[in-house]
């Protein structure tokens, strides 16, 4: 709802993770897409230097 409210989907919270880095850590990817689809970008560092791909479950 945020998002779609124009809220920033690359804000980042106190340690650095974007709603995409949430997103991957937690295998969601229907909100994966609507993120990217709304401006989520996929280079973001968080505070560990990690991209959210980066967390992404195998």
């Amino acid at each position: 709802m945020l998002i779609e409210r124009g809220a920033d989907p690359n804000m980042r919270d106190i340690n650095g993770f974007t709603l995409l880095h949430k997103a991957y850590y937690l295998g969601l990817e229907s909100l994966i897409d609507f993120i990217v689809r709304n401006g989520g970008k996929m280079d973001v560092l968080d505070s560990f230097g990690r991209r959210p791909y980066e967390y992404k479950r195998s």
